[in-house]
C-alpha cells in the first residue's frame, strides 16, 4: 500500500516537472515566429526603391529612387513633373531600428517629408511623425516606394575585361544604368540624352550619342569601350559581375562596385 502511494507520488512529481519544462518551448515558438514575420536583416532590405512623392506645385509630383545600402548609408534622385530636366541627387546615411521595423534616412529633403520609412515585403512605406502610413491628404493612398526587381539597374559596375584589349589597374571605366530618364552613366558622367536604354524580354537596346564629356581622353581602349555598348544587345548578371552581350557572345565584363 505505502509502495504505491509512493510511487503516484512520483508520478505527479514527474507530470508537473514535465509540464514545467514545456512552458518555457511555447514561449520561445511564439518568439520565433513574430521575428520570422516582423523583423529584417539587412539582406532583406537593401536594394533600389522607386515611387512618387507629391510636388511643391499644386498637381505635380517627384519621381524619386532610393538606394538603401547595407553600410548603412542611402543615396536619392529625384525628378519634378513638368519642370526642367535637373535630376537632384542626394547622399546620406540611414538609420536601422529593428525593433520597429524602420529606416530612418537623414539627411532627407524636407520638402518630401518625414524620413521614416517601414520596411514591407519589397517595398518601404512613408511614416508621419506619428509613426502611422503617411497620406498625401485625407482619405488618399499612403506613399509607398516598390523595389526595383532588376539588379544591373543604379547600381556601379567596373570594366575588368574587353577581348582584344589590356584593362589596367588604372583604367577605370565604369557604368551605371539610371531609372530616371533612362539615362546611361559611363564614369559618373551623365549622358545628355534621356531614354539611352531600354529593357524588353529579348534584352536590351543600347542608343550611342557621343557627348564628348564621357573622358578626359580618348584612349585606344576607352574608344573599343564605347564602341562595344553599340553592339550589346542583352545584358547578363551573375553575382558580382556584367557581362554586355552581342549575338549570344560576352564582348564586355564588368565587377560591381557599389
Amino acid at each position: 500500500m505505502e509502495k504505491g502511494i509512493l510511487n503516484l507520488l512520483l508520478a505527479t512529481v514527474f507530470a508537473v516537472f514535465l509540464l514545467g519544462c514545456t512552458s518555457p518551448t511555447g514561449v520561445t515558438g511564439t518568439t520565433a515566429n513574430a521575428d520570422a514575420t516582423g523583423r529584417k536583416k539587412p539582406s532583406d532590405w537593401q536594394g533600389v526603391y522607386t515611387g512618387n512623392f507629391p510636388g511643391e506645385q499644386e498637381g505635380s509630383w517627384e519621381q524619386a529612387v532610393i538606394l538603401l545600402n547595407r553600410n548603412y548609408t542611402y543615396s536619392m534622385e529625384t525628378k519634378t513633373s513638368g519642370e526642367s530636366d535637373e535630376v537632384k541627387q542626394r547622399r546620406g546615411t540611414l538609420k536601422w531600428d529593428r525593433r520597429r521595423n524602420t529606416v530612418q534616412m537623414y539627411p532627407f529633403p524636407e520638402r518630401l517629408g518625414s524620413p521614416v520609412f517601414e520596411l514591407g515585403e519589397n517595398h518601404i512605406v512613408q511614416l508621419n511623425t506619428g509613426g502611422n502610413a503617411n497620406e498625401v491628404s485625407e482619405g488618399s493612398t499612403t506613399i509607398i516606394l516598390r523595389r526595383e526587381p532588376n539588379p544591373v539597374l543604379e547600381r556601379t559596375w567596373q570594366l575588368t575585361n574587353l577581348p582584344g584589349y589590356w584593362v589596367g589597374i588604372n583604367d577605370r571605366i565604369t557604368i551605371a544604368f539610371k531609372i530616371i530618364d533612362q539615362r546611361v552613366v559611363v564614369n559618373g558622367v551623365c549622358s545628355r540624352f534621356p531614354e539611352q536604354y531600354v529593357f524588353h524580354d529579348d534584352g536590351v537596346q543600347i542608343k550611342y550619342r557621343i557627348t564628348g564629356g564621357y573622358f578626359r581622353d580618348r584612349s585606344e581602349l576607352k574608344t573599343a569601350f564605347l564602341m562595344a555598348l553599340t553592339y550589346t544587345d542583352d545584358i547578363k548578371v551573375s553575382g558580382d559581375y556584367l557581362m554586355l552581350i552581342s549575338n549570344k557572345q560576352t564582348i564586355a565584363t564588368f565587377e560591381l562596385v557599389e
